[in-house]
């Protein structure tokens, strides 16, 4: 074979060879574009489905949310109440409190007249018991002493309180009790 030949049959190969791999081009080129509008296809199916997946679950959180809403408002007007609630006896307590302290602030001086009266009281009562004196002591008679004649026991008392020296104002029924085996009278009032 010649060189002619040769780089014809060369050539109609190439040729040949490029019709085909032009071919092959256009062919993976329409594949290729059918694979890509296949892609798009498959990506709006996708993005469709997610989108409704999504809303469906963006629903159930709306409405888990809606019902989180309701649970807390509810929440919020038991609140109010137990808010007006308390204001309302913390006013009530408020008011027997001031109630109590004017009762207190008109009872503060009362007392401090009745301790008066109580301490002047006390202080007279006092001064009574000092004011009671033995009056006098009586012993029993010894035997061989001399008792002017009389016999048993003599007791004798001043008649007037005046006689005493200090006036009383208060008049005590005075009690004498006398033991035979004591030494001594003792009265009682």
């Amino acid at each position: 074979m010649s060189l002619k030949t040769h780089s014809f049959l060369c050539w109609m190969f190439f040729q040949s060879s490029q019709q085909e791999a032009i071919k092959q081009k256009e062919e993976l080129m329409k594949e290729v574009g059918c694979l890509r509008s296949e892609l798009h296809q498959v990506r709006d199916e996708r993005d469709h489905t997610l989108a409704q997946e999504t809303c469906s679950s963006q629903r159930e959180q709306i409405q888990v949310l809606q019902h989180q809403l309701a649970a807390a408002n509810e929440k919020l007007k038991m609140a109010d109440l137990t808010a007006i609630e308390t204001m309302t006896e913390y006013k009530g307590q408020k008011k027997t409190a001031k109630d109590l302290q004017d009762r207190l602030a008109d009872a503060e001086p009362q007392i401090l007249e009745a301790e008066k009266l109580r301490k002047k009281l006390h202080n007279t009562i006092l001064e009574l018991k000092g004011n009671i004196r033995v009056f006098c002591r009586v012993r029993p008679v010894l035997p061989g002493s001399d008792c002017g004649g009389t016999e048993g026991s003599v007791v004798s008392y001043p008649t007037s309180l005046e006689s005493l020296g200090t006036p009383c104002f208060v008049e005590y029924a005075l009690f004498l009790i006398l033991h035979p085996t004591e030494g001594s009278v003792v009265f009682w009032y």
